[in-house]
C-alpha cells in the first residue's frame, strides 16, 4: 500500500502564507518588541491561528484523505465541502490528494477574519458576510436532492473555490466529499448531532463524510 513518508505544505500555499499571513505576523512581532499591544484585528488573529495550526491540520487531513484514496482507488471527488474550514487546510489537502479531479470546493467558515485569510490563500472570492458561532448550521434543513458534479479539470488548474459563512442550501448539488477537520470538537452535544446530520444530508450518493478530531484519552 502507498504511504506518506514526509508531508510538506504545497508550494502555492507556502507562497500565499508568505504573501498574506507573514506580514501580519511580523507586524504583531514588531509591536510586541516595542512594548505595544499586539494587533487584535480579526485578520491578525486569523494569521496567528494559521501559524499555529494550519500545518498540523493539513498534515492530519492529508493523511486521512490519502487513506481514503488508497482504500477507494476509483473514488475521485469532484465537489468538496469543507466545514469549519478555518484557513482552508482541508481544501488544500483534498487538492493535494485528488489533484485535477477536484472541480469545486465550498469552504464554510463563520469567522470573518479566518474566512478572509482562507480566501486570500486560495485566491478565491468571498461569499456572504460573517455570522457568529453555530450560525453556520442555519438553514440546515431542506429536501434531499442528491447530485454529483460533472465536467473535467485540466492539470494545474485551480478548482472553483467559494467561501461561505454557513452551510449551502440542500437545494444545491450535493458533495462527493464532505470534510469536517478539527471543527466539531468545540460543539456541545446537541449542536454536534445537528452538525453531523446536516453534513450527511449534503453528501452525494456514493460520497464520503470524513471527520478528523483531536485525540483525547476518551476518544471521539
Amino acid at each position: 500500500a502507498e504511504s506518506i513518508r514526509l508531508a510538506h505544505l504545497p508550494r502555492d500555499l507556502e507562497h500565499a502564507l508568505n504573501t498574506h499571513a507573514l506580514p501580519l505576523l511580523r507586524e504583531a512581532t514588531r509591536a510586541s518588541a516595542a512594548g505595544q499591544p499586539r494587533p487584535a484585528t480579526s485578520e491578525h488573529v486569523a494569521a496567528e491561528v494559521a501559524s499555529q495550526r494550519l500545518d498540523r491540520e493539513y498534515a492530519a487531513t492529508l493523511r486521512m484523505l490519502h487513506e481514503a484514496r488508497v482504500r477507494l482507488p476509483h473514488f475521485a471527488p469532484r465537489r468538496v465541502l469543507d466545514f469549519g474550514a478555518g484557513p482552508g487546510a482541508a481544501s488544500w489537502a483534498a487538492r493535494a490528494v485528488w489533484g485535477a479531479a477536484v472541480l469545486d470546493i465550498v469552504a464554510v467558515e463563520p469567522n470573518e477574519g479566518m474566512r478572509t485569510l482562507g480566501a486570500r490563500l486560495g485566491g478565491a472570492s468571498l461569499g456572504s458576510g460573517s455570522v457568529a458561532g453555530s450560525a453556520m448550521l442555519d438553514d440546515a434543513g431542506g429536501e434531499d436532492g442528491r447530485a454529483a458534479g460533472g465536467g473535467g479539470n485540466s492539470a494545474g488548474e485551480r478548482p472553483a473555490l467559494r467561501w461561505l459563512d454557513r452551510l449551502p442550501s440542500t437545494d444545491e448539488p450535493h458533495c462527493d466529499l464532505v470534510v469536517a477537520a478539527f471543527s466539531l470538537d468545540t460543539l456541545p452535544a446537541p449542536a454536534l448531532r445537528k452538525a453531523v446530520r446536516a453534513l450527511w444530508e449534503r453528501v452525494a450518493e456514493g460520497g464520503l463524510l470524513a471527520v478528523a478530531h483531536p485525540a483525547t484519552p476518551a476518544g471521539f
